[in-house]
């Protein structure tokens, strides 16, 4: 069995690309379309690595890092659009693991997903 990902953003385009890319790689991936139900998936699909968008609705990308830190050490990759700026020191505070700045290219999110599950 390969790595469990958790991969929430918003954009069922950028999804659908990440599905792809997962398609071919030993990765099992579970999506989810809003910070709610990432951090309702996280019990119940209990994944090595989470990546999530900064922009997320109900609960944005450094909000459902910081509540998943408080009962889990999941590595955690922070999405971020072109153009939006996030503080190291606010998302450093958060939790977050890593950086991943959208739109990426599929060895890009590899290597991400690879480092972060060590």
């Amino acid at each position: 069995m390969g790595i469990k990902l958790l991969f929430a953003d918003g954009s069922e385009t950028v999804r659908q690309v990440a599905r792809a890319i997962m398609d071919k790689e030993d990765v099992e991936v579970r999506f989810a379309a809003d910070g709610q139900e990432a951090l309702d998936a996280v019990s119940s699909e209990k994944p090595d690595v989470i990546i999530a968008d900064n922009s997320l609705a109900e609960i944005n990308g450094l909000e459902l890092c910081r509540r998943i830190k408080v009962f889990s050490q999941i590595p955690f990759i922070l999405l971020s659009g072109e153009m939006e700026y996030i503080g190291k020191t606010e998302a450093a505070g958060a939790g977050v693991d890593g950086y991943l700045r959208k739109p990426f290219k599929a060895d890009e999110l590899m290597d991400a997903i690879r480092k972060a599950a060590g």
